[in-house]
């Protein structure tokens, strides 16, 4: 016997009640929401603060392999590293930011991350978790100048915790300079 044949017989008999065959809301008991109007990001830290970077221009997720030293390079470039074989430039966004120099530790993350046709990773100090920001949760900053903003054009509003949601081909464009960037 089928399911179909089984909930039919079932019901003739009125032996079940058919609303448990349906999803009434969402599975997490509240109304239905449209989920493709959300941008998914993830929690980066930096420093103290806490920041998001959409998960779009992430490819992954791994922790801090060796760094070999790039002499002359700018003071934000960590390195390369060789990650299964490609050789990535490593930006460290702390130093980039301004932060203040930190302690490395198992919590550091590198994050490898495709801008067009260039490959590149950010080291931050953790990561937290993947939030979906519906519209009206994000905004833009106050016009103030300073290098931090300029990779962070746009900020989450979430009751009162304010997020600075970095963007990935601003720290390219940065780093390499109009001519490399998409």
């Amino acid at each position: 016997m089928n399911s179909t044949s089984l909930q039919t017989l079932l019901v003739s008999n009125a032996q079940i009640d058919t609303s448990i065959f349906q999803i009434h809301g969402d599975l997490d008991g509240g109304q239905p929401i449209d989920f493709d109007t959300r941008e998914q990001v993830i929690g980066v830290t930096i420093g103290q603060e806490e920041f998001f970077l959409p998960l779009k221009a992430i490819q992954e997720i791994t922790m801090v392999p060796a760094i070999t030293f790039v002499p002359n390079a700018d003071p934000y470039i960590d390195g390369i590293t060789n990650l299964r074989g490609s050789l990535i430039p490593v930006i460290n966004v702390r130093k980039l930011m301004g932060f203040s120099r930190g302690t490395r530790s198992s919590e550091e993350r590198l994050l490898v991350l495709k801008e067009g046709h260039v490959i590149f990773a950010l080291v931050v100090d953790g990561i937290s978790d993947v939030v979906g920001l519906r519209p009206n949760e994000i905004d833009t900053p106050p016009s103030t100048s300073g290098a931090a903003l300029d990779f962070m054009p746009r900020v989450s509003k979430q009751g009162e915790i304010i997020r600075g949601i970095l963007d990935a081909a601003r720290i390219l464009k940065y780093v390499v300079g109009e001519s490399l960037a998409p």
